[in-house]
């Protein structure tokens, strides 16, 4: 059940990237293997690696402040964005487009007001 903070910031966090936000795309990567389960011994299905766009709205990439960048965890070409709870987790790996440009997913952060969650920050890299 949401909390009170979850009635009242949730909104308006969504109306403020909405507002603000521009369009993206989420491509969710994914591996599918299927096999015959009456043969374990050997491999005899298939294999691929597919992909499910999402159109979401983000805000703009937004830079790290310089005491943020250790060129380990976050590197000096990354930058991050805010998007809206969707239908889907966001997760590492998975690809972000926005401004025609592909970045990667490398860190993903769950921002809630209570029970439910209000914006996801995405960290991105240069993919």
């Amino acid at each position: 059940m949401p909390t009170p903070l979850d009635v009242s910031l949730t909104p308006k966090i969504i109306a403020l990237i909405a507002k603000h936000g521009i369009s993206a795309t989420y491509s969710q990567v994914s591996a599918s293997i299927e096999y015959d389960p009456s043969n374990l011994d050997e491999f005899t299905g298939s294999h691929g690696i597919t992909e499910t766009d999402t159109t979401v709205i983000s805000t703009p990439t937004l830079n790290y402040e310089n005491q943020d960048i250790d060129g380990t965890n976050v590197r000096a070409s990354d930058c991050y964005v805010f998007i809206k709870d969707y239908e889907f987790i966001p997760a590492n790996g998975d690809v972000f487009t926005i401004d025609s440009k592909d970045w990667k997913i490398v860190m993903t952060t769950k921002y809630s007001t209570g029970e439910l969650t209000a914006a996801w920050k995405l960290q991105l890299r240069k993919n």
